[in-house]
């Protein structure tokens, strides 16, 4: 016994520490296991998207596509028409090589996605590829596609 008071009142109040059962793993189902790894190459197929556009906006012609993107973003639901002609007067852009304009699509249909949201549509909603005639009717996302040579 120690005479110390002090070192008294500590060893009786300090918490005694129980080491805890380990529990044996539960085993994971097959389809939780396909589910978390289909979760998981999701996430990297989406970062590598995102270092993909990154990699674009960054190099000598990535400003000019910056700013066609910020330009695109002012527009209205139904300036479509003028987005493409615009689109197709940039040289720089139709002659790029293919990667820069895949890229280049893909932030034209998220723009395009925005700009349906902000005008109270779904994002994703292109017509089907004919209308009630039987005519063939192209979205804004093909006619992009078409204008930029992408198959």
């Amino acid at each position: 016994m120690t005479t110390d008071a002090f070192l008294a009142y500590g060893d009786a109040t300090a918490p005694t520490f129980r080491p805890t059962t380990v529990r044996a793993a539960t085993p994971i189902s097959p389809a939780i296991k396909r589910d978390q790894e289909r979760r998981k190459l999701s996430v990297l197929a989406r970062q590598q998207l995102r270092a993909e556009e990154r990699t674009i906006l960054a190099c000598p012609e990535g400003p000019r596509l910056a700013a066609m993107l910020k330009w695109m973003r002012s527009l209205a639901i139904d300036q479509g028409e003028e987005f493409l002609e615009v689109l197709a007067g940039e040289d720089w852009l139709l002659t790029a090589p293919e990667a820069f304009r895949r890229v280049a699509q893909r932030l034209f249909g998220r723009v395009t996605g925005h700009i349906r949201r902000r005008a109270g549509f779904d994002a994703l909603d292109d017509p089907l590829p004919w209308d009630e005639d039987g005519l063939p009717v192209e979205s804004l996302h093909g006619r992009i596609k078409q204008l930029l040579n992408l198959r």
